[in-house]
């Protein structure tokens, strides 16, 4: 029976050691691959990955409480992962909140310049680069002008 146990931990040994050798930037896009697949992930979530040491952290923000956990489940199961760091936070979830994002995503989603992008499951397109593109707009100026201009 020992002898059985020292053949499987032999076995697995390398595989450890493999996984303990990842650089920080495989380990990002396997992180990031593991967030992308993920079935729930929206046009509003928006999730950032920062990798230090083979320590993960994750920063956003996503639509629901539960997207934030499973999100989190499914970047513990990569592998190579020293430790994992969840910041994500949950934007406000009411039913207004929830309405005007529908609204968002059908004045998006239906003008002919975006109407392809409407069928896929993770559109290459962001709402949170909206977000991104008001906070560097210059003083006096308002989200929709920086937007256009960028």
């Amino acid at each position: 029976m020992r002898a059985l146990a020292f053949v499987i931990a032999l076995t697995f040994a390398p595989i450890h050691a493999a996984a303990a050798q990842i650089s920080d930037a495989d380990l990002a896009d396997r992180v990031a691959a593991a967030v992308r697949g993920y079935v729930n992930f929206g046009i509003f979530d928006d999730i950032s990955i920062e990798v230090e040491n083979r320590a993960v952290t994750l920063t956003g923000r996503v639509t629901m409480p539960f997207k934030k956990n499973e999100i989190e489940a499914k970047v513990k199961q990569v592998d190579g992962l020293r430790s994992l760091t969840n910041r994500i936070e949950v934007l406000p979830v009411s039913i207004y909140d929830s309405e005007l994002r529908q609204r968002l995503a059908l004045a998006i989603y239906g003008h002919p310049a975006f109407r392809h992008y409407a069928s896929m499951v993770t559109p290459p397109t962001s709402v949170s680069a909206l977000r991104s593109i008001a906070s560097q707009r210059p003083a006096g100026t308002s989200a929709t002008s920086a937007a256009t201009t960028a």
